[in-house]
């Protein structure tokens, strides 16, 4: 992975194209970490590991082992990859992280905010205020890390965010909780399914939807955006080629800038 990755940086270097460095899947630290550190793994409301898709258990962002591994991770990435490629304009630091946190050191961030106020007996609207915003508290602890790091460099995170449900728990504290250096991102294609399912009006309904609340957030909290619209089967209809890849980049382009974004 290591090579493949420095094998793509030469040759963006090469032919002087910008590039953009994902370096994180979800908030997923590895097998052997997670075995070395089952304390700090996130749980759902039953205690159990947060696991999507099974693709592995991921780690809480308030937990104090995970700060202190991925902030030297990071810093092994600046100074093993982006001091050589100054090329990388921006550090994708996770793809797709999404969910919330019950594990202990949830709830013990829970309570330094509410004033010692145990998080299992708190009243529902704190809880559910806290739960919603443990992705937004992820996207600025990694952001301010990088920012400390090496603040010459955009971070951004690309998320996935199911368009027939809400969209996120909250969505407004990824824009305001994060940095200036974070750059917003997520997963805008035209087909939110299947590739043999057909394109229904809804879906684009939602889609418009979508764009527009970035748009006007973007521009509110003055914040970056780079949309991810599709470029490959997943994001449309098996039959729907160029045509609908023009399609969805039209509607990216243009109603993200609709509202200022």
């Amino acid at each position: 992975i290591y090579q493949a990755i420095i094998d793509g940086l030469e040759a963006s270097k090469e032919i002087g194209l910008n590039a953009v460095l994902p370096i994180g899947y979800q908030i997923q630290m590895g097998a052997d970490w997670n075995a070395k550190n089952p304390d700090s793994l996130r749980l759902d409301s039953n205690g159990n590991n947060l696991d999507f898709w099974g693709s592995g258990p991921t780690a809480s962002p308030y937990s104090p082992i995970y700060q202190r591994d991925i902030k030297e991770y990071y810093q092994w990435v600046n100074r093993e990859i982006i001091s050589k490629y100054p090329h990388v304009v921006a550090i994708n630091l996770g793809d797709e992280p999404m969910g919330s946190d019950f594990s202990p050191w949830a709830k013990r961030e829970f309570a330094k905010r509410y004033d010692g106020v145990n998080f299992d007996s708190a009243p529902p609207e704190a809880r559910g205020q806290f739960l919603s915003e443990v992705i937004a508290d992820h996207a600025a602890i990694s952001a301010n890390m990088w920012k400390e790091i090496n603040p010459a460099v955009w971070t951004m995170m690309t998320f996935h965010i199911q368009r027939e449900r809400p969209w996120l728990p909250n969505l407004e504290a990824l824009f305001r909780k994060t940095p200036d250096n974070f750059v917003f991102s997520s997963d805008t294609h035209l087909h939110d399914d299947m590739p043999n399912k057909p394109l229904t009006p809804e879906e684009q309904a939602c889609l418009y939807g979508m764009v527009r609340t970035y748009s006007y957030l973007s521009k509110v909290y003055n914040k970056k955006m780079m949309l991810w619209s599709a470029a490959n089967a997943w994001g449309l209809t098996s039959y729907g080629g160029i045509a609908q890849a023009d399609q969805n980049f039209s509607i990216v382009h243009d109603i993200g800038k609709q509202l200022g974004g």
